[in-house]
């Protein structure tokens, strides 16, 4: 039987997002899923096809934007699809601002555009530098769900 590989690929700027992604990778592991976590910077479109599971985690930026290292490589990958490939979403915002999560709603229509197949609901973390104690739970749970999946 061959175990399904999984790759979490992140932005951050303040580290938020990179500690979101150190506790799934954790949550992962304990399970013991063989996950692999990068920058969306150092990310490349083909790697992609080296995995079963895409779980993809970008901070919130103004009104709902994404990070800049995910446009990047959302552009990389231009027409590409990548039909049936499963994917998970998370996001970070601040549910004062108009757009709670906007950067996951930007993942999560990616994944429909290159024809990917969403594993799992998407999480939206709400003011995690702030709010560490009441969403470390829901990250998780969330975490242990997606892990049990792949």
């Amino acid at each position: 039987m061959r175990f399904m590989k999984t790759l979490l690929v992140y932005a951050t700027n303040s580290g938020s997002t990179l500690e979101v992604t150190n506790t799934i990778v954790n949550e992962f592991t304990q399970k013991g899923k063989e996950i692999s976590q990068k920058d969306a910077n150092e990310t490349e479109p083909d790697e992609f096809n080296n995995y079963d599971l895409i779980v993809l985690g970008s901070p919130t930026y103004d009104e709902g934007n994404i990070h800049d290292s995910f446009v990047r490589l959302i552009e990389k990958v231009g027409d590409k699809t990548f039909s049936g490939k499963k994917f998970a979403v998370f996001g970070l915002g601040d549910s004062s601002y108009q757009h709670f999560c906007g950067s996951a709603d930007h993942l999560v229509e990616f994944v429909k555009k290159v024809g990917g197949t969403q594993v799992g609901d998407t999480l939206k973390i709400d003011n995690f530098y702030f709010n560490q104690q009441e969403e470390l739970p829901k990250i998780t749970e969330w975490a242990q769900k997606i892990a049990d999946a792949a």
